[in-house]
């Protein structure tokens, strides 16, 4: 079988992420898998073991412009076309129209609001998989047939050595610092919605007479905003923002808790990795988030945007270091058997295979 898979850029974002890892494991299974992408480089190309083209032929630093998209994608004649991310699935229709002989599968793998072409897509698309039934269920509002709607929550492909733990921990608390302050962790872009901003400021009043701390890693266009809320409220020697962190092992290894405020997302891989590293979550409960974890069983879930509420779940787990150890055991159970026991990238191969099957049989 051959898959093609078109996605803007590979940059370090969740979808990017699941686009690697889903082209690696259709090679690893025997297909010709290529990924298709509008710009060249980024973060991720040198993860990427499948074959790639790009369509611009330098980088116009532009995610939109995708020059001879079609005539790429007619000349490669793919069995499977996946689309993933906004820019994928918005050129769906005109991939339809032009590439008939191929079967087009659609993501629906966000929070944000969806734009009218994306729509479409989904609506012609043969099939379309979500990544949470809360996208499974924004799907069937639109418009697609129940029937063509698959959920297959991400993987998380982390390679990481449990055993190694106690060691991050231990040198990176050192070398902050930290002491034995409760030390709190996010790990996400810094673009509108990912709620770091509303994080600062639910915590701008938490417990100031009490040593913590608040580890930021990521990087974009938000965070020099957030740096200045931190000096505005006078948390500068509280909050780290580490950038981009190509490894986030030792930064969850080294936190107490994971805190997570974004207004809008679907299955943030990043609150998996999290209990997956044994972190009890304070989550505000958008979207997907309640399918990431267990809500007072492995965290905490708190209304949006309700900062007191969150700073109140957030005081338990400071409070009670036998609460956080359960809520750790059992988060790191959930993680694994819930989102890296089992290979999703098999569901997806299921589903081609069907409807190839389904061609054939039409044709």
């Amino acid at each position: 079988m051959k898959i093609a898979i078109v996605q803007d850029w590979l940059r370090t974002g969740g979808t990017e992420k699941h686009t690697v890892h889903l082209a690696n494991r259709f090679k690893a299974a025997g297909h010709d898998a290529v990924v298709v992408t509008c710009r060249p480089g980024g973060p991720l190309s040198e993860n990427l073991d499948a074959r790639r083209v790009s369509l611009q032929p330098f980088d116009a630093r532009c995610n939109i412009w995708t020059p001879g998209l079609t005539t790429t994608l007619r000349r490669e004649e793919p069995d499977i076309i996946l689309l993933m991310g906004k820019v994928a699935n918005c050129r769906g229709v005109r991939i339809k129209e032009r590439v008939p002989e191929a079967v087009v599968v659609g993501t629906l793998r966000t929070g944000n609001p969806i734009p009218h072409h994306y729509e479409r897509s989904l609506c012609l698309d043969d099939a379309v998989v979500c990544n949470a039934e809360w996208t499974a269920e924004r799907a069937r509002k639109i418009g697609v047939a129940k029937d063509r709607v698959l959920v297959a929550p991400n993987a998380v492909g982390r390679d990481w050595d449990w055993e190694k733990r106690a060691f991050h921990r231990a040198k990176i608390r050192e070398e902050q610092g930290v002491g034995e302050a409760s030390v709190f962790v996010k790990v996400a872009g810094f673009r509108p919605g990912k709620g770091q901003s509303e994080l600062i400021h639910a915590l701008a009043h938490f417990r100031p007479q009490e040593d913590w701390r608040l580890w930021l890693a990521g990087d974009g266009s938000t965070r020099r905003e957030c740096e200045g809320m931190a000096r505005d409220f006078g948390l500068s020697d509280r909050v780290t923002f580490w950038g981009n962190v190509p490894d986030p092992y030792p930064l969850l290894a080294g936190a107490d808790v994971a805190v997570f405020t974004s207004q809008a997302e679907s299955q943030p891989n990043a609150l998996v990795e999290a209990q997956w590293c044994g972190l009890p979550v304070v989550a505000y409960c958008t979207g997907g988030v309640r399918e990431c974890f267990m809500p007072d069983i492995s965290g905490y879930a708190a209304p949006l945007n309700d900062s007191e509420a969150f700073c109140q779940k957030l005081s338990l787990l400071v409070d009670d270091s036998a609460l956080r150890s359960t809520m750790s055991e059992r988060g790191r159970a959930f993680a694994v058997e819930k989102f890296q026991s089992g290979d999703n990238a098999v569901r997806y191969l299921d589903l081609f295979e069907r409807l190839l099957r389904k061609r054939r049989t039409e044709i």
